[in-house]
């Protein structure tokens, strides 16, 4: 294949790369409109959960729940997970691995 092939087929290749991203269902502007949206609604919620953990009723919730007041807002994050329940998480992975292949 001569070099004219090559830079043909690359140049062609970036053209259909370049037309493919202009056929997106959802525009850059649309995207960044429900990012923008998304950052707002998180600083609402966090400034919500602020409010329930230093009022009374959130902190007798949160002291009857057994957690720290400190824990719950420095980590908002839901499902977030500990870093032993990522180990389980991971020795799980491996058996499974481990079962699949030894049956196959």
């Amino acid at each position: 294949m001569s070099l004219a092939a090559i830079a043909a087929v690359a140049v062609l290749s970036a053209a259909h790369a370049s037309a493919q991203t202009q056929n997106h269902l959802v525009g850059v502007e649309v995207a960044q409109a429900r990012l923008q949206e998304a950052a707002h609604q998180r600083d609402v919620n966090l400034a919500t959960l602020d409010a329930f953990v230093a009022s009374r009723e959130g902190s007798a919730a949160i002291t009857l729940l057994g957690a720290n007041a400190d824990h719950v807002r420095s980590s908002p994050v839901a499902g977030a997970l500990s870093r032993r329940e990522k180990m389980y998480i991971g020795a799980g992975v491996v058996a499974l691995i481990l079962l699949i292949v030894l049956i196959s």
